[in-house]
């Protein structure tokens, strides 16, 4: 099963958090954002300031990161698929002709 995890689901995944399904979604084939590392550690960081964690699980988590098996994205095909974004078009969009969001998976 293919997935796509944002930082929130990763975070939790990290800190053994999340739903049994979240989980179980990580332990597959994951695809998130290359940004996703930088959201990651800035969650943990602010998580680390607020007294929720403590430095040695913020250190853990920020190793276990980089060691999850998560297919990372270039973050300028996901904003060109945005909905909303700024990219233009010569033509008119219309419901047929806009993108899928996840469009940028199925590459």
């Amino acid at each position: 099963m293919r997935t796509v995890a944002d930082g929130s689901v990763i975070v939790a995944f990290l800190l053994g958090e999340g739903s049994g399904e979240e989980r179980d979604a990580m332990l597959g084939e994951v695809h998130a954002p290359a940004s996703v590392d930088v959201e990651v550690t800035q969650t943990l960081r602010g998580l680390l300031r607020a007294d929720r964690i403590d430095l040695a699980t913020a250190d853990l988590g920020r190793i276990e990161l980089a060691d999850l098996p998560i297919r990372r994205h270039p973050d300028a095909a996901l904003a060109a698929t945005a909905p909303g974004s700024f990219v233009t078009s010569a033509r008119p969009t219309t419901a047929s002709t806009q993108r899928s969001p996840k469009a940028w998976m199925r590459r």
